[in-house]
């Protein structure tokens, strides 16, 4: 009798408590298990990011008015690759090396006295990351500077305000990420669109309308492990500004900021094979 093999592929990924990341080797890459000197035994293996990130809120002014967290950041990082004119529009950006992570950690847990709560997430390169900034708002004005220094407004539908993030390895060095940032509002109403599902055909599905504030994306190039912040400017006092809109809002009467902590991490993980095997028809 016939026999077919079938084969199934699971990745295996240690659960993550929260830590600065820390990663042995020159790339900081972590290495999957096997003997090097028998190839067979080498189990596959895929490239995955774990991004790690922290929200944390405090009371309006303490972080855009503040040098403290600011001084522990390179805010020039930001113009390495591509940067939109953030400042105007009343975002602020910062990286730093993780060997920094512990006062920084300090340091916002001093502005807010509590507990930081990470958030991580494992995910291919290249996959979209949504992080909610601001959550069910009201119909939205905001204005944007372009990088022609032209300012123009658009009201936008209530929904949901939010950062995509796209991280992507440099082909070229796998220590180091691409990261790419823009704000983004998904509208509360779903529309119905027509797709062409594969194997189905054309079907109805409802969806969200997005609108993406073009002139608000940022790049950067970070290397494995190190710590983007990404907070509101001076310009966030400024109604109608992205960083008003995005990064400040009411709480219990009281205005705060937010303030977004992201730490991608490379992981080299092991891919784990099961072969089955089934009688053939």
């Amino acid at each position: 009798m016939r026999m077919g093999v079938l084969v199934m592929l699971s990745v295996l990924v240690g659960g993550c408590g929260w830590h600065w990341p820390s990663w042995g080797g020159a790339s900081g890459i972590e290495r999957p298990a096997g003997d090097p000197q028998d190839p067979e035994m080498i189990a596959p293996s895929v490239f995955l990011l774990e991004v790690r990130t922290i929200s944390v809120e405090v009371p309006v002014g303490i972080a855009s008015g503040s040098e403290k967290m600011w001084s522990y950041l390179d805010e020039e990082r930001s113009q390495a690759v591509r940067s939109a004119t953030m400042a105007q529009n009343g975002v602020r950006l910062g990286v730093a090396p993780q060997s920094v992570g512990p006062d920084l950690v300090n340091v916002l847990q001093e502005m807010t006295g509590r507990t930081l709560v990470v958030r991580t997430e494992l995910i291919p390169p290249g996959t979209p990351l949504a992080i909610t900034l601001q959550k069910d708002q009201d119909l939205q004005k905001i204005f944007v500077f372009a990088r022609d220094r032209t300012l123009s407004g658009q009201t936008y539908p209530p929904g949901d305000n939010l950062l995509i993030l796209s991280i992507s390895l440099n082909e070229m060095d796998y220590s180091k990420l691409i990261v790419t940032g823009v704000p983004q509002i998904r509208g509360r109403e779903k529309l119905p669109l027509v797709r062409d599902e594969p194997g189905v055909g054309p079907t109805l599905v409802y969806e969200s309308k997005k609108f993406t504030l073009d002139a608000c994306t940022f790049q950067l190039t970070l290397a494995n492990g190190e710590i983007l912040v990404v907070g509101p400017g001076a310009e966030s006092r400024q109604p109608y500004s992205v960083g008003r809109n995005f990064l400040v809002h009411e709480k219990d009467g009281l205005e705060c900021e937010t303030i977004l902590v992201i730490v991608p991490t490379i992981r080299k993980v092991q891919v784990k094979t099961n072969v089955l095997v089934l009688p053939a028809n």
